[in-house]
């Protein structure tokens, strides 16, 4: 596509495919525009950080972590004779 060539970088950081980890050192690039969790040097830092997502989301008992994933693709169970209380509305008058 030729109208997105002088655009290409922006275009990319706004609507390209995202990484599965993103990590942007503030101190060596305030505008967080470029991904460090590829570098080598920040290995021990992404596996620090999943470790305690995971930690955070196991200790609750989170579906997607305890094998229970599918629960987010059920409907909520609903009661098919259920009939709702008339509402109480109080009218204004003026």
């Amino acid at each position: 596509m030729t109208t997105r060539d002088p655009y290409s970088k922006n275009f990319d950081i706004a609507l390209a495919v995202r990484p599965a980890f993103a990590l942007y050192a503030f101190k060596r690039e305030s505008y967080q525009a470029k991904n460090v969790a590829a570098d080598s040097g920040f290995t021990n830092d992404i596996r620090a950080l999943i470790e305690r997502t995971m930690h955070q989301w196991r200790d609750p008992g989170d579906p997607r972590v305890t094998g229970r994933g599918s629960a987010f693709d059920q409907e909520p169970p609903i009661d098919p004779d259920f009939v709702p209380s008339p509402s109480k509305k109080k009218i204004l008058t003026f």
